[in-house]
């Protein structure tokens, strides 16, 4: 082996230019951009939102079958008051006094003979009365301008099993 001293000289150009082309500290390596990871969060701080409440509790929905169960206090006054229905409605006037039924029923029957009567306002009286006496002279299908097998169909099909079958 050779010893430092037998060891072949460089010029000193040379060995300068060896020395300054080695750093002397080792330079930090340097990453690009989109290698760089985030800094990451201290694990023992709690996130600032943590510790705010819901603006409103979630409502409960009391429109199910177990809506009403596990409840630790009777809020009725908050509670939406449920309409009933038309047929609940119906029912609970049917059998009512005259005093709690609506009026528009009560009204609705003194003016059938009104609206009957403002039908047939456009009939003049004699046609009328004419159109009675034609039907009150009828006294069998056979008078109608019918087709022979309508005839059979109406005392077979129709009215089978009747006794006076007359038209009314």
């Amino acid at each position: 082996m050779l010893s430092s001293s037998m060891r072949p000289s460089l010029c000193p150009f040379c060995e300068a230019a060896a020395l300054m082309a080695r750093p002397l500290f080792p330079m930090p390596s340097t990453r690009h951009m989109a290698t760089m990871q985030k800094p990451r969060p201290s694990r023992m701080d709690l996130s600032p939102k943590v510790a705010l409440p819901n603006a409103k509790p979630p409502r409960r929905r009391t429109n199910s079958p177990f809506g009403g169960m596990n409840v630790t206090h009777a809020d009725f006054r908050n509670a939406p008051r449920q309409r009933p229905s038309s047929a609940e409605q119906k029912r609970a006037t049917r059998n009512a006094p005259e005093k709690y039924k609506p009026k528009d029923e009560k009204e609705k029957d003194s003016f059938k003979a009104l609206k009957m009567q403002r039908a047939l306002s456009q009939v003049s009286y004699s046609h009328r009365s004419a159109v009675k006496q034609s039907i009150a002279d009828t006294e069998s299908f056979n008078e109608f301008g019918l087709l022979p097998a309508v005839h059979q169909s109406i005392s077979t099909q129709a009215l089978n099993g009747l006794e006076d079958t007359s038209p009314t």
